[in-house]
């Protein structure tokens, strides 16, 4: 396994990877995610990218996103 910061082109794989969280936590959540939702968590991601002072780092395994 190999962390490494995250790349632009990364952003669709973080998003999944958040939609499977979500997938896997809907027997107990209390609210759905409302129309947009997974839009607005990959336009944070790219917003986090474009930071000079932050830090986004992705977990990479068989050239594969899994963190």
């Amino acid at each position: 396994m190999e962390v490494r910061q995250a790349l632009p082109e990364d952003v669709p794989s973080l998003v999944a990877l958040f939609q499977e969280l979500d997938r896997m936590q809907s027997d107990w959540r209390v609210f759905t995610p409302r129309p947009g939702f997974y839009d607005q968590v990959g336009e944070k991601y790219r917003e986090a990218l474009s930071e000079p002072d932050a830090l986004l780092l992705v977990a990479e395994h068989e050239d594969e996103i899994v963190g």
